[in-house]
């Protein structure tokens, strides 16, 4: 202030009222004056630039100076200056100058911030599926850039995007998106076929878009080309008889996904040809023979019958006798069928013959083949020839020309032809001769017949009489097997004196033994021929015996020509009156043959041959016929032992050592002679019968106990001194133990190490000799 004033006194003070400063000097005495002078201060105001601001524009423009003061706080005062040049965002820094005597500028700053212009994005495409409406991201993701505030519009297929403006913009922004629709994937298959389960298919008229093709199948075959509008379809056997459908499977290739579309083709697989196999067909004479098949599948032709003969090829049959043959028409595609071959009575000689099925279809044959075989039928022949025969002195036997009609009459009622049979007859000289076939007529049954020369002589010129075998084999259409008789005998007998003889046939009807019909079964021929006579001096018995026994379908011979026993005796209690008025006196003659061989015709099995192998024979001459006028039925028994046990009876038996008690039976047919010293007949004889003992001297085999257990203890005992021998043999006949040199009368101890069954013990000295049977349980 002292600077507003000039010249003052120092030492003043100053007041002020306002801005009115009054400099007051006070007067110093002398002086009593004061001063004043007066300063007025008027103040310059500091420059204003206001206060810190914000503001916002929109991107893209430039800021204004109103538009920065007026973003100032305060009182900015105008007139400033805004620095840096004016643009976009940023700060910006207003100066306002200070006025002397202010020295300070003044400044203010806006900070400048932009708002982003709407952005909607540059325009895009999408395309989506058929029948669908895009999705809002769908249609944002098709902009490039896009703000995500925008809204969806659309026109058709255009969909507009719009940004709305945010102050201080003042614009909004659009852009847009074509939509493009794809189409959905089609599929036609259209159709159906049939094929055979061997064929194949290829598809055609099939059509697809929009995707891609895949086939598949519900059949047991295979697709091949599956990928394609043409495929091709295999069958399988599992497909026969069914139905396949093929499914065209057409899966979307653009914007419409997992869409698909299917169309269907249906294949008929029909069966392969088939003939359901033949089987072997086994019949016997003289049936028929039927082959049977079930034909089935897809034929193009008819069932083909064939025949093969051996070795020869295959050979169609026709529709004729003995053939009928049950056709099937042609194209066969429906239910099976049945087919069959029908032989009427095929004969034996067929067997082996193979037959044959065909049906065609398919390309293919199908086939099936059987063999037949034809089993003979049962055929069984009884004799009713001759059984006993004289000869002539010079043994030739001359009735009927020296022939003897060997007749084989049919047993029961056999079917078929007949005379489809062959009977081969062996007899003496003769083997296997044809017989001639002979049918029922006049209510006689049919038979087969042989006229058999007999040599001559008809015996050896050493033997009054000879026994025939008789036997026959059947063949053709027809067989013996199982028949019960297949052999017979003829016996043929010189007129001698002092000799017994006869052959033919008896019925066994309550036999005994291992052999023989059992009491109550149906009977069967029992064939028997025999011969016995003595030597000079009544020395040397001389003959044989041979029968055929028949039991459950078999036969067994028992056959001797070791005769060593011979009673002959006259029987009156028997006699009676022939009708030319003469008394008839039958004889009887019991008979023992040793070394008999037992055989097993079926088999060929034998046994025996031994001493212990015995037939015991009895007879009664009743008379011959035609000579004393009505005679009665010879008489016979016939017993076979083999080892003291019963083989075979023809009767009811005592078990003794005296041939005599064997109980007789009638003879169905043949003839017995008993002649004695030249005698020709029962009724002519006169001279007392011969008897030679077969009783054994006194020795004694004794067992005990039997059955045994254990041990069986055997006592031998013996008139003579001379050494004994001891030997036990199994049922078969073989050796067991053998003890030699032993002293009679003592006892002995055997068995202890046999095994369970049936054994012999015999005792021998010198050439007696003794059997028992042992038992070991």
């Amino acid at each position: 202030m002292f600077a507003a004033i000039t010249g003052e006194d120092p030492g003043g003070i100053w007041t002020h009222d306002g801005n009115v400063y009054t400099y007051t000097v006070t007067a110093t005495a002398p002086c009593t004056g004061t001063d004043q002078s007066t300063v007025t201060i008027t103040e310059q105001p500091q420059p204003d630039a206001g206060m810190d601001g914000t503001l916002k524009i929109c991107a893209g423009s430039t800021v204004t100076t109103s538009q920065l003061f007026n973003s100032l706080k305060g009182t900015p005062t105008p007139g400033g200056t805004w620095l840096p040049t004016l643009a976009g965002a940023g700060s910006y820094t207003y100066t306002v100058a200070a006025t002397s005597p202010c020295t300070v500028d003044a400044t203010a700053q806006v900070v400048v911030t932009e708002q982003a212009q709407p952005n909607a994005g540059t325009d895009g495409a999408i395309t989506v599926c058929t029948g669908t409406t895009p999705t809002n991201e769908q249609l944002f993701a098709a902009l490039t850039g896009a703000d995500a505030s925008g809204t969806w519009t659309h026109d058709g297929n255009v969909y507009t995007y719009t940004v709305i403006a945010t102050t201080p913009c003042t614009e909004s922004d659009e852009s847009k998106v074509t939509v493009t629709f794809d189409p959905l994937p089609t599929a036609s298959a259209g159709g159906n076929a049939t094929i055979c389960a061997n064929g194949s298919k290829q598809i055609s008229g099939a059509t697809a878009s929009n995707g891609t093709i895949l086939w598949t199948g519900n059949g047991a075959g295979s697709i091949a080309g599956e990928t394609s509008l043409t495929p091709t379809y295999t069958a399988a056997a599992g497909d026969a008889g069914k139905t396949v459908t093929l499914t065209m499977t057409v899966t979307s290739n653009n914007t419409c996904g997992s869409a698909t579309a299917t169309a269907t083709y249906t294949i008929a697989v029909t069966p392969l040809p088939s003939v359901s196999p033949l089987s072997d067909v086994t019949i016997s004479y003289p049936a028929n023979a039927t082959f049977s098949t079930t034909i089935a599948g897809t034929t193009t032709s008819s069932a083909d019958w064939k025949e093969k003969i051996g070795l020869a090829a295959y050979t169609l049959l026709g529709n004729v006798a003995p053939y009928s043959i049950s056709t099937l028409p042609n194209n066969v595609s429906t239910s099976p069928t049945a087919s069959e071959l029908t032989i009427t009575s095929p004969a034996v000689s067929w067997s082996g013959r193979n037959y044959q099925v065909n049906v065609d279809g398919c390309g293919i044959t199908a086939s099936s083949s059987a063999s037949l075989t034809v089993n003979a039928a049962p055929l069984c022949l009884t004799y009713d020839g001759l059984m006993f025969g004289v000869t002539n002195s010079s043994k030739c036997y001359v009735d009927n020309g020296g022939k003897i009609r060997i007749i084989l009459t049919v047993v029961g009622s056999p079917a078929g032809n007949l005379s489809t049979a062959t009977v081969k007859v062996s007899v003496g000289n003769i083997s296997n001769a044809t017989a001639t076939y002979v049918p029922a007529a006049n209510g006689a049954p049919p038979y087969f017949y042989y006229d058999w020369t007999v040599p001559c002589p008809a015996m050896a010129n050493t033997a009054n009489s000879e026994t025939y075998d008789v036997s026959w084999m059947i063949g053709g259409n027809y067989t013996g097997a199982g028949c019960s008789e297949t052999q017979a005998l003829i016996t043929l007998s010189a007129p001698s004196a002092d000799f017994t003889t006869g052959g033919g046939y008896i019925f066994n009807n309550m036999s005994k033994g291992t052999l023989g019909i059992a009491r109550g079964e149906i009977t069967s021929k029992n064939n028997y021929g025999f011969n016995l006579k003595w030597g000079n001096n009544l020395k040397n018995l001389q003959g044989n015996f041979n029968t055929i026994i028949r039991q459950g379908g078999k036969q067994y011979q028992v056959k001797t020509n070791k005769p060593t026993y011979l009673l002959t005796k006259a029987r009156p209690d028997l006699n009676y009156l022939g009708s030319n008025g003469k008394t008839v006196t039958p004889y009887e003659a019991v008979m023992v043959y040793e070394n008999a061989v037992y055989k097993n015709l079926t088999t060929g099995e034998s046994q025996g041959g031994g001493p212990n192998s015995i037939v015991y024979l009895r007879v009664i001459d009743m008379g011959e016929p035609n000579t004393a006028g009505t005679s009665r039925i010879d008489q016979i028994s016939i017993l076979y032992k083999l080892n003291n046990v019963v083989i075979y009876s023809s009767e009811a038996y005592t078990v003794t050592n005296d041939p005599s008690v064997i109980k007789l039976m009638d003879i169905v047919k043949g003839n017995i002679q008993v002649h004695v010293a030249g005698a020709k007949g029962a009724n002519q004889r006169s001279v007392d019968p011969v008897i030679t003992s077969i009783a054994p001297e006194s020795f004694n085999l004794k067992v005990l106990p039997n059955p045994s257990s254990s041990y069986f203890t055997v006592n031998i005992t013996a008139n003579s001194t001379e050494k004994m021998q001891v030997r036990v043999m199994d049922i078969m006949g073989r050796n067991i133990e053998t003890l030699t040199n032993m002293a009679p009368n003592q006892s002995i101890r055997l068995g202890m190490q046999y095994r369970l069954g049936l054994y012999f013990v015999e005792l021998t000295q010198g050439t007696k000799k003794q059997q028992v049977k042992l038992i070991k349980q």
